[in-house]
């Protein structure tokens, strides 16, 4: 089988953000690759679609400490934060969020 392209495979994502969640900015955290990058564009463009608030920091898959980036994401103050990476990163980056971004993430 031949997997969707990006842009379709955020549709689920895009669809509960627009009619649950209705944020009006968005930050994305992806890795530096073609996953990453697909995902960001996706996103961008269903962001300006949208007229939501957009941003976007990248960072080299198989990193360590992502708390200098998340202080850049928690400063913005987005409503959705997302990260855009494979199993490895997105571990470390959720364990860091929890603990780095805690005032912020509700849950």
């Amino acid at each position: 089988a031949i997997p969707p392209p990006i842009s379709q495979g955020v549709g689920g994502l895009t669809d509960f953000l627009a009619n649950v969640i209705h944020p009006k900015s968005m930050y994305l955290v992806s890795e530096n690759s073609v996953y990453g990058r697909g995902i960001g564009e996706a996103l961008k463009v269903w962001a300006s679609a949208n007229k939501l608030t957009y941003n976007l920091s990248s960072f080299e898959p198989g990193g360590l400490d992502y708390r200098p980036l998340l202080t850049k994401v928690k400063f913005a103050n987005p409503d959705v934060i997302m990260f855009a990476s494979y199993l490895a990163d997105s571990i470390t980056l959720t364990k860091q969020a929890a603990d780095h971004m805690r005032p912020f993430i509700s849950g």
